[in-house]
């Protein structure tokens, strides 16, 4: 390691009427832990350091996510009332011929005991290719998670995890946690014809090419397990 210093916070509490909060930081290859005051502006929440959104979740919705030619990495902010890949595709039917999760694949024209991506969850992203532009709409209710509910619902293994934000609103990056040693994140550029990636390292020194976690967007996330430089 060089000394980078990569932060990530753990848990916050309460004390004589100050939030304060518990960070896990990486220096060189020794973890170090700090109580420090979360900054102003930020409640503790189920055990973060969150700012308040001011926008909240509608109890039921339909949204509505743009697919252009080729692929697309989505996410599902509204949990259907039906999971199966086919009910929640419907009505792209015929325009798409793949749907990639983490490890789980869906080709439309196999038999349904070959595929092994057989529903779609809010919380998890995925990588739709098209084989024309299309809308997809889904109706369903928002999870109403704070940010830390947020994450544990997600439970992210250490590695690479495909994510997705159950909100109608961006969650600022750095305002999330998915582990003591630091993460990286990465999406596709929506500007770009080509599959350009931005990438953001959770640390003071790292990368930083996008700064929110937005709806409807799914992210690679790489949980990492030890302090790296």
């Amino acid at each position: 390691s060089n000394g980078n210093v990569f932060t990530n916070t753990d848990t916050c509490s309460t004390f004589s009427g100050v939030v304060l909060l518990t960070e896990h930081s990486c220096n060189g290859t020794a973890p170090l832990i700090e109580i420090i005051a979360c900054p102003a502006g930020y409640a503790c929440t189920d055990g973060a350091c969150v700012s308040s959104p001011t926008t909240t979740n509608p109890a039921v919705s339909v949204i509505s996510i743009p697919l252009s030619l080729g692929w697309n990495f989505i996410s599902l902010p509204v949990v259907p009332s039906d999971l199966a890949i086919t009910s929640v595709l419907k009505n792209i039917a015929g325009k798409f011929s793949l749907v990639q999760g983490d490890t789980e694949t869906y080709d439309p024209l196999l038999p349904a005991d070959v595929n092994s991506l057989t529903k779609l969850e809010a919380n998890k992203g995925y990588e739709i290719k098209v084989t024309e532009a299309a809308t997809l709409q889904v109706a369903g209710s928002y999870p109403n998670y704070t940010t830390n509910q947020w994450i544990q619902a997600l439970n992210p293994k250490t590695g690479w995890n495909k994510i997705g934000v159950p909100f109608t609103y961006s969650v600022k990056v750095g305002e999330i946690s998915f582990g003591p040693y630091g993460y990286i994140a990465q999406t596709y550029n929506p500007f770009q014809t080509t599959q350009q990636t931005l990438t953001y390292f959770s640390g003071l020194n790292g990368k930083k090419d996008f700064i929110l976690f937005d709806p409807k967007k799914g992210y690679d996330v790489k949980v990492l397990d030890k302090c790296v430089s």
